[in-house]
């Protein structure tokens, strides 16, 4: 490596290091507004194949 692209090499490599945390995008604690959409069905689905498993162990003669 030349002498005389050290110091650009250093000057890039610090910009980049400076600017690293602005670049970032802030990232929001955000609620996914489905997630309790999901739970529900979810909760209903396994309410379903229960009442499938039981209900025929009680009509059973």
């Amino acid at each position: 490596m030349n002498k005389e692209k050290e110091p650009l090499l250093d000057q890039d490599i610090e910009k980049r290091l400076r600017n690293e945390n602005t670049d970032k995008p802030r990232v929001t604690k955000e609620r996914n507004k489905g997630r309790y959409l999901q739970a529900t069905i979810a909760i209903l689905l396994a309410i379903v194949v229960l009442v499938g498993i039981i209900y025929p162990l009680f009509n059973m003669h």
